[in-house]
């Protein structure tokens, strides 16, 4: 079963609505490939923070409830408890001391007694094992002897100091798989896993797989590897696993280019590989998409949607263009966490880029996009003049149009003394116009034997180039790139 076909039906037989051949067909695949595998736990994930039953979470903001009074009756109740408990005591009591009259004298010879008069029994071991030596047990009478092992002249004594009883130990949280950053004036609710109430998120805290998450009031921002998710005010979402989460109340805006998370809504579970917004609310649930795809699943239906379009989650998964209003919103929402450190729109031209040539319509109708040229190496800037300075989870997004398999992205890092030459191939799918976006991170020196990432360093001469399988044709091939940026998340 091949990856296309696997992901078509993994929902499906998540769902229980596939045939029992089909579905081990299923089962198998997702053994076979550890790829598989991971895409298949997500859904499952997602899949169970759907359909299980909850208990109904108190709000984030809500106070504790007050404790209740003790009636009358209780009082009474409690009384009579403690009266039988506490005659039941006293009779034993009484019971021992008389037994102990009627018992013989304690003598030390009387091993019965003499353990009985609290000292310690006699070490009598069976025939068949030697006694222990107890040379070393102190006598009734006498104090035990200091036997503190000491280190070593050389070596430091351990450290044995104990925390203050009245400090407060924080507990030791597994590494999170949500990164948390809140805004200024900002608060943030959490319901750990297993915990029934909610509390305050302090900062530098993440999430988990369990974990629920309550925006009360500001702004924050939600990262893993290859997602950003942006909570609206009053928002809520429940972190179910690895690669999954579900929106329970409000709004969020994602980013996801990597590909492999999955989002519940309600019923509704949405694959997401581009950007966009989840939104629950009454009469209908919206996903919006503004670029990339997203494969959704409700009930017996699945659809899926390229941006920009606007889905509305009921029966019947209705799709319409997403208004452009919306879509200039929502791309202003996403971009500004970004600190844009080199940008090429190509609305007025090829600008500062030596290699390729204009042509229109760019990406979505634009006015232009940069051409390769078959008398050029690839389309982008040459030479050695600085174009950014790295940053750290720098990242690159372009769109891109050609028929090759892959894109090989070069740069130029200076050096004192010249400069040296980094990459990076990039795997692309379809015909079309797609969105890229990778991380600079991914870049290599010396035929991949070295990394080529160096916050902090200048870079030079970005270039888009055609990347053919080996045996295939050169010739064949077209390339147009459009709207390039290289940025780095905003803190």
């Amino acid at each position: 079963m091949d990856a296309k076909e696997f992901r078509r039906l993994a929902a499906d037989a998540v769902a229980g609505r596939l045939d029992p051949e089909t579905r081990q067909r299923v089962l198998q695949a997702a053994e076979a490939d550890p790829e598989h595998a991971r895409f298949y736990a997500q859904l499952v994930a997602a899949h169970n923070g759907v359909t299980q039953r909850m208990q109904a979470p108190r709000p984030a903001d809500a106070p504790a409830p007050a404790p209740r009074g003790i009636s009358n009756a209780q009082v009474w109740g409690l009384r009579l408890i403690f009266g039988v408990a506490g005659a039941l005591a006293g009779g034993m009591v009484a019971w021992g001391v008389i037994g102990d009259m009627n018992s013989p004298p304690s003598l030390p010879g009387n091993d019965a007694s003499w353990t009985r008069a609290n000292h310690p029994a006699g070490n009598h071991p069976p025939a068949n094992q030697p006694a222990r030596n107890t040379a070393a047990q102190p006598a009734a009478n006498q104090a035990p002897a200091n036997t503190a092992t000491l280190p070593p002249a050389n070596q430091p004594a351990a450290n044995t100091a104990q925390p203050p009883a009245n400090e407060v130990v924080p507990p030791s949280l597994p590494p999170a798989l949500l990164r948390v950053t809140a805004g200024a004036e900002s608060r943030l609710r959490v319901q750990r896993a297993g915990a029934a109430d909610y509390a305050d998120l302090a900062p530098g805290e993440g999430l988990n797989a369990g974990d629920r998450l309550a925006l009360v009031r500001g702004t924050a921002r939600l990262e893993a590897e290859g997602l950003l998710l942006l909570p609206a005010e009053k928002a809520e979402l429940e972190l179910t696993g690895p690669g999954a989460f579900t929106l329970r109340k409000g709004r969020v805006a994602f980013a996801c280019f990597d590909g492999g998370w999955v989002a519940a809504c309600n019923e509704a579970m949405v694959e997401l590989d581009g950007s966009g917004a989840l939104q629950v609310q009454r009469g209908g649930d919206e996903l919006s998409v503004l670029e990339g795809t997203a494969r959704v699943t409700l009930g017996s239906e699945s659809a899926q949607v390229t941006g920009p379009r606007l889905l509305l989650l009921l029966r019947g998964l209705q799709q319409t263009a997403l208004p452009a209003m919306s879509a200039d919103a929502l791309a202003a929402e996403l971009h500004a966490h970004e600190e844009v450190l080199l940008g090429w729109d190509f609305e007025s031209g090829p600008g500062a880029c030596d290699l390729g040539e204009a042509s229109q319509p760019g990406a979505g109708g634009s006015r232009g996009a940069l051409r390769w040229r078959s008398t050029d190496s690839g389309v982008g800037a040459g030479g050695s003049t600085a174009l950014f300075t790295m940053r750290e989870e720098a990242r690159l997004r372009l769109r891109v149009r050609t028929g090759s398999p892959r894109l090989r992205v070069t740069l130029k890092q200076l050096l004192p003394d010249g400069f040296r030459r980094v990459d990076m191939a990039v795997p692309l799918r379809g015909q079309g116009w797609q969105l890229v976006e990778v991380p600079l991170s991914l870049l290599r020196a010396q035929r991949g034997r070295e990394s080529g990432f160096v916050p902090g360093a200048l870079y030079a001469a970005l270039q888009f180039e055609i990347l053919p399988e080996p045996g295939e044709a050169f010739a064949g091939y077209t390339l147009e790139v459009d709207d390039v940026c290289v940025y780095a998340p905003r803190r």
